[in-house]
């Protein structure tokens, strides 16, 4: 490393990722191009010191949420699809949509690429007002049946997907208040096929919704 003057400060080693220095010594930090990842040695292992902000490239053991996109929901529609949410990059995701409103308090619906079939379902949840928690299961052909919730006040969605784009079956975690606003809990999901897929729908139970922000994370483990 060096340091040229007082204006270009400290400048670590530059390489990629497959170049990194053969004999480094404790304390060494360098800069990979290809990752946009600052490392030090410590003594047996690189150890990642930041990333960038915007991490496009989606590489290296850093544990945590990275961004994969956004988009942004239209007007007085019943269902959104988005395109390209699931890659090989990522085994696990969570999807989150917050904002816009709703023509009518209800639920919505979580579906992996269009139309997929055969889910099955198990939503436990506690009505307001009382100290007694309920259950609802069973299964559905196109549809986790509860994936999130529209009323008035802004539409909500909180869903983790386990293995969407692998060939194995698909697992769904969702924070669902009901539409009436009368009850709230977990559904928990299971998507029975193994196909791979690269796609999601959020779709109205009925009315429509209008505007807010669907944003797609995927889970890169540490």
């Amino acid at each position: 490393m060096s340091i040229s003057n007082i204006r270009t400060g400290l400048r670590p080693g530059v390489c990629t990722s497959t170049t990194r220095p053969g004999t480094p010594y404790t304390g060494q930090i360098i800069y990979e191009t290809d990752t946009g990842y600052l490392r030090v040695w410590d003594g047996s292992a690189w150890d990642y010191l930041s990333q960038k902000q915007d991490d496009t490239v989606g590489l290296g053991p850093v544990g945590g949420l990275v961004f994969i996109k956004s988009q942004t929901v239209g007007t007085a529609v019943s269902s959104v699809q988005v395109t390209s949410a699931f890659s090989a990059t990522y085994d696990s995701y969570k999807i989150i949509y917050q904002g816009g409103s709703a023509s009518t308090a209800n639920v919505l619906k979580f579906t992996l690429g269009a139309a997929a079939t055969g889910y099955y379902y198990s939503f436990n949840y506690v009505v307001y007002g009382t100290t007694t928690a309920s259950g609802d299961s069973g299964s559905n052909a196109t549809s986790i049946v509860y994936g999130g919730q529209m009323s008035a006040d802004g539409n909500y969605a909180n869903i983790d997907v386990m293995a969407p784009y692998l060939a194995k079956r698909t697992y769904v975690v969702s924070n669902v208040s009901g539409g009436t606003g009368t009850y709230g809990g977990t559904c928990l999901g299971l998507l029975a096929n193994t196909t791979s897929y690269t796609d999601f729908t959020l779709t109205c139970n009925s009315g429509t919704i209008t505007g807010g922000t669907i944003t797609v994370y995927g889970n890169r483990l540490a």
